[in-house]
C-alpha cells in the first residue's frame, strides 16, 4: 500500500511524499508525524519510482537519506521542477551526517536527531506532544559545568519573565520544587535507564511533575531513548533553537530571542 490516510484535524493540506526507507529506527519518529499531520502519505523506494508513478497535489517532499550514495542530479532536479511549489526536506540519517555534499535544488537538511526541533514550523504549527497542552513551568534550573554555558539558558529564561537558578552539579540540596530542569551535556552525559531515573529524582518536586530536557551533541538512538524511558520529556540536539525550550516555560519569548539559534 502506497498511500497511508490521516485521522481527522489535518494540519498539512496536500500529498506528502517520503522518498526512501521508513523502517530505519531513526526515521520512525519523522515518519510518524508525517502520517499523522499529512492529508495523505504518499510512499515512495526512490526518486526514480515517484518519476514513474507520480503523486497528486503534493505540497511536501522529503527525501529520507539512509546512506551516502549519490543522488542523481538530473533526475532529482526533473522531479524538482514538477513539483517546484512543494517544500523539500532531507532528512539524513546517521550514517550520511558527515556528508557535506548539497542537493541539486533548494532544500532545507535536517539530521535524523534534529527533527523534533522542526517539525512544527514544518507543518506550520504545534504537533505531536503539543508544550500547551502541559501546565507550562515557572521556574527553571539549568545544569551546566561551568556559569558561562548555563548564560544563554539564564538569558532565554529572564526572556520569558521565568526564575531561573544555575547548578554545577546535580545537587537537589541546592533547589528544590522547580518546575523544569534544562540539563546540558557538559555535566551529564548518556546513561542508562537506571541512571537517569536517578538522576531526575534528585529534583523530584512536591508541588507538582517536573519537566526534563537534555541538551545534548547529537547522542545515539539508544542513548535519545534512555533518558526518554527515564522522564526526559525533551532531548535536543545542539546547536538547539531556542523555542523548544521556550515551549517548556510560562511566559512568550521577545520577538528578538526567537530570531535566532543558541550555539
Amino acid at each position: 500500500m502506497s498511500v497511508v490516510s490521516r485521522l481527522e484535524g489535518d494540519v498539512g493540506s496536500g500529498t506528502l511524499v517520503w522518498i526512501g526507507d521508513r523502517s530505519i529506527p531513526e526515521f520512525e519518529l519523522a515518519f510518524h508525524d508525517c502520517v499523522e499531520l499529512a492529508a495523505q502519505v504518499a510512499l515512495r523506494h526512490d526518486v526514480e519510482a515517484l518519476t514513474r508513478r507520480p503523486a497528486q497535489q503534493v505540497d511536501r517532499i522529503v527525501l529520507a537519506r539512509a546512506t551516502r550514495e549519490p543522488i542523481d542530479e538530473p533526475l532529482f532536479k526533473s522531479v524538482a521542477s514538477q513539483y517546484r511549489d512543494a517544500r523539500l526536506m532531507e532528512l539524513v540519517g546517521p550514517l550520511c551526517e558527515g556528508d557535506r555534499r548539497q542537493l541539486p535544488v533548494a532544500s532545507t537538511r535536517v539530521p535524523w536527531h534534529r527533527w523534533n526541533q522542526v517539525v512544527a514550523s514544518w507543518f506550520g504549527g504545534p504537533v505531536g506532544n503539543d508544550p500547551c497542552s502541559h501546565q507550562r513551568a515557572r521556574s527553571v534550573a539549568v545544569i551546566t559545568s561551568c556559569y558561562a554555558t548555563a548564560q544563554t539558558y539564564l538569558d532565554l529564561a529572564e526572556s520569558a519573565s521565568v526564575t531561573a537558578c544555575w547548578c554545577d552539579q546535580i545537587d537537589a540540596n541546592r533547589v528544590r520544587n522547580v518546575d523544569a530542569v534544562w540539563w546540558d551535556d557538559s555535566v551529564v552525559g548518556p546513561a542508562d535507564v537506571a541512571t537517569w531515573r536517578q538522576r531526575l529524582t534528585r529534583f523530584a518536586s512536591t508541588l507538582r511533575p517536573v519537566r526534563h530536557a537534555w541538551i545534548t551533541h547529537g547522542g545515539r538512538l539508544d542513548q535519545r531513548r534512555a533518558a526518554i524511558s527515564a522522564g526526559i520529556e525533551l532531548v535536543i540536539s545542539k546547536p538547539y533553537r531556542i523555542d523548544t525550550l521556550l515551549d517548556m516555560i510560562e511566559a512568550k519569548p521577545n520577538a528578538e530571542m526567537t530570531q535566532r539559534h543558541a550555539a
